[in-house]
C-alpha cells in the first residue's frame, strides 16, 4: 500500500512537471512565448464564464489560482534548483495579469503580449543593476513567479495608459 501511494504522488508530480514545462518547450528560449500565448484562450474562457455568471467566474478563478499555486509548489519541492529554469507555466500567470481589464480587441492583445515580453526581458537587468536584487534567485514560488507577477503588473499599467490613447 505504501509504495502504491508514493508511486501515485511521484507520477502526479512528473505529470505536473511536464505540464509546467510544456513538455520540452521549457528547454527552449521560445517556450515561454508559446505558453504566454495560451493565456488568451484562458481569458476568453473566463470572459464566457463571467458572462454566464459572475459567481461562477470568481469561483473558478479562485479555484484555478489555488490549484495553480499548489501544483507549482508541489513541483518545486521535488525538482533540483537547476531544473527550475525549465518551468515556463509562470509566464501564463504573468500574461493573465497583463490582460487584466484590457479590452479583448486584437490591437490590445498584440500590444499587451509584446509589451509583456519586452518588459520581462528588460526588467531583471534593470532591477539587478539598480537595486542588486535577483528576483529569480529566491527559492520556491517567489523566485519562480515573482518576475512574471511584476512584469504582468507593469505591462498591465502600461496597457491602461496606452488605452487612453488607442481607444
Amino acid at each position: 500500500k505504501g509504495h502504491g501511494m508514493i508511486n501515485f504522488f511521484e507520477r502526479t508530480r512528473n505529470l505536473l512537471y511536464e505540464l509546467a514545462t510544456y513538455n520540452i518547450a521549457g528547454n527552449y528560449p521560445w517556450g515561454g512565448i508559446v505558453v504566454s500565448l495560451c493565456a488568451f484562450p484562458l481569458i476568453m474562457l473566463g470572459r464566457m464564464l463571467y458572462l454566464f455568471s459572475v459567481d461562477t467566474f470568481y469561483t473558478f478563478s479562485m479555484f484555478f489560482l489555488l490549484a495553480f499555486l499548489g501544483a507549482l509548489q508541489f513541483i518545486l519541492e521535488a525538482i533540483p534548483s537547476e531544473r527550475r529554469n525549465t518551468i515556463v507555466i509562470n509566464r501564463l500567470l504573468g500574461m493573465l495579469i497583463s490582460y487584466y481589464y484590457i479590452p479583448l480587441q486584437l490591437k490590445f492583445i498584440i500590444i499587451a503580449t509584446l509589451l509583456y515580453h519586452v518588459i520581462r526581458s528588460l526588467l531583471p537587468h534593470v532591477i539587478l543593476s539598480n537595486w542588486h536584487i535577483d528576483i529569480e534567485a529566491h527559492p520556491g514560488l517567489p523566485g519562480t513567479l515573482g518576475l512574471d507577477i511584476v512584469t504582468g503588473a507593469a505591462a498591465n499599467v502600461c496597457m491602461h495608459v496606452l488605452r487612453l490613447f488607442l481607444a
